[in-house]
């Protein structure tokens, strides 16, 4: 029951920011009309998500304790897409706070480091990540997901590893995912309001 009033709530949300860029930024005519690009940069706004979501894979924490030959996974950041719509949703959230959400569409929102709220969120999120992360498999690729499936990239000192669950286990509180994906919507929920 909670899941669902959260869930419906951020689904919400993420649908109207969807929506909201696709429609003020959106080339107008048919899908195979090319995308409008940046008259400065030349950049798409598919190359520009891509950029910064493949920039998150590539952090690494500035502290060494995390990334030391330790014997142990320790996880520093986590990336979740959401796929919806094909459209898709990248949460970003690392231990030192820092956090960011990424749309497919064209949006972003960034923060953290500035705000207590997204930085304790971001923090909550990674900490849990870290009892999930044994669940996941090590990961060379990190493609998007498909409609109403959520991928769980886990940023740790011995690569990446990555999981995934159907919305629909989600939305049911059937999934063994459900807390991880609700520490992730937290994440999200902090950075909308902080706009």
């Amino acid at each position: 029951m909670k899941f669902s009033m959260i869930g419906m709530s951020l689904f919400s949300g993420l649908a109207f920011l969807f929506t909201n860029y696709k429609n003020r930024l959106a080339p107008i005519g048919k899908s195979n009309v090319p995308e409008l690009k940046n008259a400065n940069t030349g950049q798409t706004r598919k190359d520009i998500y891509e950029m910064l979501r493949n920039q998150a894979f590539m952090y690494l924490p500035e502290q060494p304790g995390p990334l030391s030959p330790s014997k142990n996974l320790h996880v520093y950041g986590m990336v979740m897409d959401w796929g919806m719509d094909d459209s898709t949703a990248t949460i970003v959230s690392y231990k030192t706070g820092d956090a960011g959400l990424y749309l497919s569409t064209g949006g972003r929102l960034t923060g953290g480091e500035e705000n207590v709220n997204v930085t304790i969120a971001a923090r909550e999120f990674v900490c849990l990540a870290q009892s999930y992360v044994n669940k996941a498999t090590k990961s060379e690729a990190n493609s998007l997901p498909e409609n109403d499936v959520i991928k769980f990239h886990f940023l740790t000192n011995k690569g990446i590893y990555t999981g995934q669950e159907e919305l629909k286990n989600l939305e049911d509180n059937s999934s063994s995912w459900l807390e991880l994906f609700e520490k992730g919507n937290n994440v999200l929920s902090e950075l909308r309001l902080k706009r």
